[in-house]
């Protein structure tokens, strides 16, 4: 009899969570994203939070917020039913880059840390559209990355005694990186355009810290996934009295969804996706 009641207990917390979890998140972090909308326009409100840095938060809580909608119906529809999106490991995002490039009118869009992996993929598919001609006529690149000009709070020096603190020698390491990526490709788009290919190809900073990438590729398909921010490396590189927290993603599982297959929730992810990084774009910085 005990039993049976603790197992009807049991039932009915489920339910309940089940329920009214994702209501409860939801509403959290719509009010933290509104929360620093209101601080941009209202002054009392933005001296009150310290703008810049509510701002940061309140930019992942929107992230965070069109990822846990899309990652709780993946969760919620089984796992051979119809509409259950491609999940792809990111070794495999190579394919879908090129496929990306098949179209005659590309359109890249990228958040990440340092647009490390998504700059070796673009180099060579950008010097085959300029040795090999093909059906691709124009090419549009836009990246966004964290502004590391000022201190934050990843990456950052972990200490012994688990704290942590702002390290600028690595902040501009990171940031020089990311120049020579916006440099090189730069050049780049200015061989193609001189080929007579439309090429764009932009780089901007927006406020906030690495511990998520999205990619959106074409009208079609968008990828996402988190950050390993967890992840410790010495600085330099195996320096064993320098620990960093430094995130880390080639590791990490990437969710995909493709709005060609069909089912409404891969299009309502792409759709969003393409919103929250035109709207994020608005508002982010040159790359200087």
């Amino acid at each position: 009899m005990a039993d049976s009641s603790a197992q009807r207990i049991r039932a009915r917390v489920r339910v309940f969570r089940s329920r009214v979890e994702p209501v409860v998140t939801r509403c959290v972090l719509l009010g933290i994203v509104a929360l620093g909308i209101l601080a941009q326009f209202v002054k009392p409100v933005g001296d009150l939070l310290e703008g810049r840095i509510f701002l940061g938060g309140s930019l992942l809580s929107g992230v965070a917020y069109i990822l846990y909608g899309a990652l709780k119906d993946l969760a919620d529809v089984p796992p051979n039913g119809r509409n259950a999106p491609p999940v792809t490991n990111p070794h495999s995002l190579g394919p879908y880059i090129d496929e990306a490039f098949t179209a005659r009118t590309v359109n890249i869009r990228f958040i990440g840390y340092t647009g490390e992996t998504l700059f070796l993929h673009l180099q060579r598919l950008l010097l085959d559209v300029l040795t090999t001609p093909g059906r691709t006529r124009s090419v549009t690149v836009r990246i966004l990355v964290p502004d590391l000009s000022g201190p934050v709070g990843l990456p950052c020096t972990l200490h012994q005694d688990g704290s942590t603190s702002d390290d600028p020698e690595f902040r501009e390491y990171q940031t020089r990186r990311t120049r020579d990526y916006s440099h090189h490709m730069a050049g780049l788009a200015l061989r193609l355009r001189e080929a007579g290919i439309d090429v764009t190809v932009e780089f901007r900073t927006y406020p906030g810290i690495p511990v998520f990438k999205l990619y959106i590729f074409n009208e079609d398909m968008a990828f996402a996934g988190f950050y390993d921010v967890a992840w410790t490396s010495g600085f330099p590189i195996h320096d064993p009295t320098r620990t960093l927290l430094n995130p880390k993603g080639p590791l990490t599982s990437i969710h995909g969804w493709n709005s060609r297959n069909g089912n409404d929730e891969s299009k309502r992810f792409v759709r969003d996706s393409a919103e929250f990084f035109e709207g994020l774009w608005k508002i982010s910085a040159e790359l200087v």
